[in-house]
């Protein structure tokens, strides 16, 4: 009966370590890259599913990604805060799946200034075939400079044939 409670005991420490799993995303190196420009386009936006952080001015911010052309893409971040922020500073990475890794081939940055919301849009041109996404960095900065916040948006993902 001892050795029983024993076995039991056991195999649910088992079940209950083999449940883990341990997952990371890695940016990694590469020798491709684009350029990136900042260029309006008109998007459907019914798809896209908002992202809302815990955050004291932050409201929302909505990262895409869309084909242009067989070999170009259109990124955009749109931003919304809850007041008037001096600056808002998005950072542009476009990333490629290389195997499980993305790595990111392009990156520019855009300002908006003293607005609470803004949708900024860039473009890369000349892609090879692929599978991308957009990473877009947030920054604001408050009216009185002494306080910012930072969000990470990732979009979804595109295949280039």
């Amino acid at each position: 009966m001892k050795t029983r409670k024993i076995v039991a005991l056991i195999l649910a420490m088992v079940m209950l370590f083999v449940q883990a799993v341990s997952v990371y995303a890695e940016e990694s190196e590469t020798t491709e890259w684009y350029e990136l420009v900042e260029e309006d386009f008109e998007m459907d936006t019914e798809s896209i599913q908002p992202v809302s952080p815990y955050s004291l001015y932050l409201m929302n911010v909505i990262s895409s990604i869309v084909k242009l052309d067989s070999n170009k893409v259109g990124m955009r971040a749109e931003v919304h805060c809850a007041a008037v922020m001096s600056k808002i500073t998005i950072t542009f990475k476009l990333q490629k799946l290389s195997g499980t890794s993305w790595n990111t081939v392009g990156s520019t940055v855009v300002y908006a200034y003293n607005t609470s919301s803004t949708a900024k849009s860039v473009t890369a041109s000349n892609l090879s075939k692929g599978t991308y996404r957009t990473k877009a960095s947030v920054m604001v900065t408050a009216s009185n400079s002494s306080y910012s916040e930072t969000l990470t948006c990732y979009s979804g993902s595109i295949n280039l044939t």
